[in-house]
């Protein structure tokens, strides 16, 4: 039941195992089989329909389930050296630290939930002036199953002398965003207005010198002189920009700081920049944090998901149309990640003559 359950959560996007610790290796050590798992989905599915976790949680004090948590916790660990060999020892130990900066960094967070505040309300400097500082713990956190895997598989292809192999595992999760790709991305009710915001747009690195004329020759199928705004996490905006103040709404022009970001830098050295907030926006603030991850830069060329003379994209059939008929390399269309080359050649298109210019 768990491994059919974390292969159809597999199917519809997730990568994360629905079991860590039910399928523990001691019950099979003494002869426990593919019953126990039934068993044990039978048991669980149980709880939760008819509300006896509730009924648990109040009967069982939180003390206990604390103890419980940890001794699970301290068996995975002991099992996670047991399992390795011993020369590995210090990769186990260095992928375990992004687990306990998540771990650490959710024991803050509840603590100022707890309080009736936020994070984001308190602000990292406030723990700076306490001595506590927040950002390592932070970095750490954002995607921290993947980073922990990786982390211990380069350490031990290091420990094995391939240190080839220890490069694919880094490069593996650089690749991802900051290849250079262009991204089509479409998620959830699309804007009201004249700008892409985050749910109809076009997306690339905006880091690149040669992306403007990249997107306004084979995307966008426009003429070269136009310009690309950029998006950036609203915390960020003062780093990268003369402002400091909220412009969601791409509405507001502001100098940009350093050379850093020449696809979305006009002539005059100005960007008509967006602001992203977490809470308004969650899934496109992600991804800018997740691009920072990997490239130590959060800003993102953002132009609207259409080509010269189209309406910006309403369906997911008009994104996949405008996906097949220019040179956007990806489309992202809710949890659906799509890739140019997979698909089926005979569905291509060429907007270039379909739409008059201006």
């Amino acid at each position: 039941v768990n491994g059919a359950g974390s292969l159809l959560a597999a199917c519809l996007g997730s990568c994360f195992p629905t079991t860590i610790y039910i399928g523990h290796p001691a019950w099979k050590a003494v002869g426990a089989r593919s019953a126990y798992s039934a068993v044990n989905g039978v048991v669980i599915t149980l709880l939760c329909l008819t509300g006896s976790l509730a009924a648990l949680s109040k009967i069982i004090p939180e003390e206990a389930l604390f103890a419980i948590m940890l001794w699970i916790g301290l068996m995975i660990v002991t099992q996670a050296f047991q399992a390795t060999p011993a020369r590995h020892g210090a990769a186990v130990a260095l992928g375990l630290v992004p687990t306990l900066a998540a771990w650490g960094l959710l024991v803050v967070e509840s603590a100022l939930r707890g309080a009736g505040t936020s994070l984001h309300k308190v602000g990292q400097e406030a723990f700076a002036k306490a001595g506590f500082h927040l950002e390592g713990m932070i970095t750490l956190e954002r995607g921290f199953i993947f980073t922990s895997l990786i982390i211990t598989a380069a350490v031990a292809k290091l420990v094995d002398r391939q240190a080839k192999q220890a490069a694919g595992w880094a490069l593996a999760a650089a690749d991802a965003l900051a290849e250079g790709k262009v991204v089509g991305w479409f998620q959830g009710r699309m804007e009201f207005g004249p700008r892409a915001l985050g749910a109809r747009s076009i997306l690339a690195d905006a880091r690149d010198p040669a992306m403007r004329d990249t997107l306004n020759a084979a995307v966008k199928l426009r003429e070269s002189f136009r310009p690309f705004a950029p998006s950036v996490p609203r915390a960020d905006a003062a780093d990268w920009f003369g402002i400091d103040r909220d412009s969601p709404y791409m509405s507001f022009t502001a100098a940009v700081r350093g050379d850093g970001i020449p696809a979305t830098t006009h002539v005059d050295g100005s960007a008509r920049l967006q602001t992203v907030h977490p809470d308004t926006n969650p899934r496109y603030h992600a991804l800018h944090e997740a691009f920072r991850e990997r490239t130590g830069c959060p800003v993102l060329v953002n132009t609207s998901f259409n080509v010269r003379g189209e309406p910006i994209v309403c369906t997911p059939e008009d994104a996949f149309r405008c996906f097949m008929g220019t040179d956007i390399d990806r489309l992202a269309i809710g949890d659906c990640f799509l890739r140019k080359e997979e698909q089926d050649a005979s569905l291509r298109t060429d907007h270039a003559g379909a739409f008059e210019p201006d």
